[in-house]
């Protein structure tokens, strides 16, 4: 379930999140004794998981990697195409570079 939002998550972009800027927290690496990649990968929705972090900092003004935004990116694509981005990579990505072997991990 979603906690409480913080509105300004809506203003978050789709560059911002290519630009590794969204503001969200996530902790990639671990140095701060916490690593969101475990998390991440443990819950049963990750696009739920993510949304749930709070912002750290406004939208736009601070790079952070982070895997979350790309999983977002991966949704909104999704979403858009109305297929699922496994299909839709190995159409438009893989089979053209001639890539016969893939391994794509899904959300739950």
């Amino acid at each position: 379930m979603l906690e409480q939002q913080d509105g300004r998550k809506h203003s978050i972009t789709l560059r911002q999140l290519l630009n590794q800027t969204s503001g969200l927290a996530w902790y990639e690496w671990g140095g701060s004794g916490r690593n969101n990649w475990y998390e991440f990968q443990s819950a049963p929705n990750w696009v739920e998981y993510i949304l749930n972090q709070p912002l750290l900092q406004e939208p736009g003004t601070l790079f952070n990697y982070s895997t979350g935004n790309t999983h977002l990116l991966a949704a909104a694509l999704e979403n858009a195409t109305g297929r699922p981005l496994a299909d839709y990579a190995q159409e438009k990505l893989f089979k053209p570079l001639g890539m016969e072997s893939v391994v794509w991990g899904t959300d739950p």
